[in-house]
């Protein structure tokens, strides 16, 4: 989270799935801010089974706002284009996909250690399906728009500019909760905070 202009976060993070986040924020003036963050995983197959691979870019623009030195919220307006591939053993599917939504946080801040809760409410749209399982192209291509409530606590833990950071989280389809995807989110990583 940002507190003032010209400051900004930088950060890479790690999950299951053999993923990886890396995410930036700045804010150009006072109270606003812009992010980007790009996300990539990928789960190898198994001795049983298929595998597939996922990525997301996105960006948004938020607003911040300190309570006092150490109590803070924002909100941003995101927007993202990805993809995904799944393989079953010898069929596949692969879609490209936009996820657009807002995310708002709020948290606690101090030299040593932050703590934070987040939640996102999202669409997600898939396009440009194809594959040759045509259960699952059909599948993908019939679902419409998912909205998705994704709430998320995060801990920091370090000195001032450079901390530890751990992130738990859910992902709930609201529209369908049968919808095959990945509830659980989880990552480890690093943060650094800079200013102008």
């Amino acid at each position: 989270m940002i507190r003032a202009k010209g400051e900004g976060t930088a950060s890479v993070h790690f999950g299951d799935r053999d993923s990886w986040n890396v995410q930036g924020a700045y804010s150009p003036a006072q109270n606003w801010s812009v992010m980007a963050d790009g996300f990539r995983a990928n789960d190898p197959p198994g001795a049983d089974s298929g595998g597939g691979n996922g990525h997301i870019i996105s960006g948004g623009i938020g607003y911040y706002r300190p309570f006092n030195n150490h109590f803070m919220w924002d909100t941003y307006g995101i927007l993202g284009f990805g993809g995904v591939e799944n393989r079953f053993s010898s069929l596949d599917v692969s879609s490209s996909f936009v996820r657009y939504g807002l995310q708002p946080s709020a948290g606690f801040q101090s030299k040593f250690f932050d703590a934070f809760f987040s939640s996102r409410l999202v669409g997600l749209s898939y396009y440009n399906t194809k594959g040759s399982d045509p259960a699952e192209v059909q599948y993908l291509k019939t679902v419409g728009t998912q909205f998705l409530f994704e709430p998320a606590v995060t801990l920091r833990a370090g000195y001032k500019v450079i901390k530890v950071q751990a992130q738990v989280g859910h992902s709930h389809n609201i529209t369908d909760s049968s919808f095959k995807q990945d509830d659980e989110i989880a990552s480890v990583g690093f943060v650094y905070t800079f200013k102008r």
